[in-house]
């Protein structure tokens, strides 16, 4: 194997391993939440990373952010407002 290969193929590891540990700390905060709250709230502010990609997705990436993505976080995020009335 090549040294660029070589290293090429450690910086995938890496990065995979990154990406590993924060998902499993994502999840141990999910299980955390479900532990102190109803879960229907919990499920629902989880789901705020549609919103947090439609804020992200323009200024970070240059994405076009259009109406139906705008709306549905919209959405998302009314219906959190929601549960937080109860």
């Amino acid at each position: 194997m090549t040294a660029a290969l070589q290293l090429a193929y450690f910086m995938l590891l890496a990065t995979a391993y990154r990406r590993a540990e924060l998902s499993f700390v994502a999840y141990a905060l999910v299980l955390a939440a479900l532990a102190r709250a109803p879960a229907a709230p919990v499920a629902a502010v989880r789901e705020t990373n549609v919103v947090i990609a439609a804020v992200l997705a323009a200024p970070m990436l240059g994405e076009r952010v259009g109406a139906v993505r705008l709306v549905g976080a919209g959405l998302v995020v009314a219906g959190v407002a929601l549960l937080g009335l109860d």
